[in-house]
């Protein structure tokens, strides 16, 4: 499931609640697989939650659910319950931030994730969260999603991707130069990385240097394996007179 092969989790979810079918998690993980699948789930999840009603995992999956259905309200329940269940786990207070975004709340999706930087403080991984929600909704990048990005990248030095997150917050608040630096820096690290090529034909781009945004447009198009950055790429070459 870490890796998008959900059809083989989802068989093995069902192996695993035919060996354990008193686990409320094998039940929770057989829904949410189910649900990557192009199946409904809830019964599964049902199953889960009649198992195991407080479970940490049961109610942070069930949240989801809820969620991918527009139930804010009951998703936003279900976070509660699960980190109730685990107070320690910064993880479904990124997921409360997330749910609330999607109301327009910006303010109190910020509140979510101040409380789940203070969880774990050296968790990369959330600061990395808390900078891409700001980038993504254009949210005080100058100030919050800077400070985010710089301590991701600090606790992972040499993460080409936390790199180029770093060099978006940049792009987004308008400092070109560094977000150039940090761009070829983290190119040099993953060279054929279509996000970071689109970044840098980006930058070319508000320079007004058509051809060299083009070339760096061009290998992006030509190395993408998400379709999404493909698209992306081919789009923008298309705008700016290329091919």
């Amino acid at each position: 499931g870490q890796v998008g092969e959900w059809t083989e989790a989802r068989n093995a979810f069902y192996k695993a609640v035919e060996l354990l079918p008193a686990s409320g998690t094998a039940w929770a993980m057989l829904g949410e697989a189910q649900q990557q699948t192009g199946e409904d789930g809830k019964a599964s999840l049902d199953k889960a939650q009649q198992i195991d009603p407080g479970g940490e995992i049961v109610n942070g999956l069930l949240a989801l659910y809820y969620r991918r259905q527009g139930n804010i309200q009951l998703a936003m329940e279900m976070l509660e319950k699960a980190a109730a269940a685990n107070p320690g786990a910064p993880v479904w207070q990124i997921e409360a931030a997330n749910t609330v975004a999607l109301l327009g709340d910006l303010d109190k999706a910020v509140e979510h994730f101040n409380l789940a930087v203070v969880i774990d403080r050296e968790d990369y991984s959330t600061w990395q969260a808390y900078a891409r929600f700001c980038i993504t909704h254009n949210y005080k990048v100058d100030t919050l999603g800077l400070t985010a990005a710089r301590q991701a990248l600090l606790l992972q030095p040499n993460d080409p991707v936390l790199i180029d997150l770093l060099g978006t917050a940049y792009l987004v608040v308008g400092d070109l130069d560094s977000a150039e630096r940090l761009f070829l820096q983290a190119l040099e690290l993953d060279n054929e990385e279509a996000a970071i090529l689109i970044h840098l034909g980006q930058v070319y781009l508000m320079r007004a240097d058509t051809d060299t945004a083009l070339d760096y447009l061009r290998r992006a198009a030509a190395s993408a394996t998400d379709e999404r950055l493909r698209s992306m790429a081919n789009t923008l070459i298309a705008k700016n007179g290329g091919q």
